[in-house]
């Protein structure tokens, strides 16, 4: 209607005729108007046709052999401009793609509520990050939600199940074999054949199959004089690590830092959290 040359204040008008079905109700509804943007956003929210739903199709627009890439190419140049909305200004289609990117650079908590906020400006994006972020300063440290950047320290590569008494880095004087209960030496150097509880504590290790967050594993060893449990990363769900690390120290003298995390093991009938 802009090529022939009608006046924008009739384009309701000549629209309304050519409309049907659920985008003719629309329009009737809204009654004698010459607003033809608030028309069109109209009928576009009811066919839940918004400028999210056009990023992310646009986004996941992949070509395949059986697509002719003349209508493919036409396809996403359509939804990008429904994305961007260009004949609104440069100034918005730069806002929304700045928006994007600094939602996308966001921990995981903290995008999930501000996108939430449908902010449209970078400034806007900064903002609600500042208020994110005092909001939370006032949580004690546990109740704080855990920031994933799609990144996380990756557990050193131990045996599945592997365990170890988290101590201090201790001298080979003070190290205690846990098979014999003497200082001095590491258990794979032990000449003692059996296995002992040691004496001062009520501490026994296990060996057996078992399960750690619902995963079968073969091997487990639980050390019930230790306060945690060494497993292996890929059993621990990422939103389940925490930022906090702590030393540990093995039976054969090795050393390294763990990040905390909360798992279940299931071992001869028990739960261990």
């Amino acid at each position: 209607m802009k090529i022939q040359g009608v006046n924008r204040t009739n384009w309701i008008l000549r629209l309304t005729p050519l409309l049907s079905g659920k985008a003719r109700t629309v329009c009737t509804d809204l009654g004698t108007t010459t607003d033809y943007d608030g028309v069109k956003k109209a009928i576009l929210e009811h066919y839940n046709i918004n400028t999210e739903r056009c990023r992310r199709k646009f986004r996941s627009h992949v070509w395949t052999r059986d697509q002719d890439p003349t209508d493919w190419i036409a396809r996403g140049v359509k939804l990008v401009k429904r994305w961007l909305v260009p004949e609104n200004g440069m100034e918005q289609v730069v806002n929304k793609i700045a928006v994007e990117q600094l939602l996308n650079g966001l921990p995981q908590e903290m995008r999930i509520w501000v996108t939430s906020q449908n902010p449209e400006t970078p400034e806007k994006v900064g903002e609600l990050i500042e208020s994110y972020d005092t909001a939370h300063s006032c949580l004690p440290q546990r109740n704080r939600p855990k920031q994933d950047h799609g990144r996380s320290k990756e557990f050193p590569r131990k045996t599945e199940g592997s365990t170890g008494n988290k101590k201090e880095r201790k001298s080979p004087s003070e190290i205690t074999c846990y098979k014999c209960n003497r200082k001095g030496h590491i258990a794979k150097n032990c000449t003692e054949k059996t296995l002992r509880a040691k004496e001062n504590a009520e501490e026994v290790i296990w060996h057996g199959e078992g399960k750690i967050n619902g995963h079968n594993v073969k091997r487990i060893q639980i050390d019930s004089g230790a306060s945690r449990t060494v497993v292996d990363r890929k059993f621990v769900a990422l939103k389940d690590i925490e930022k906090e690390t702590i030393g540990v120290t093995f039976g054969n003298g090795t050393y390294g830092e763990y990040p905390l995390a909360s798992v279940r093991i299931t071992f001869d009938g028990e739960d261990y959290q």
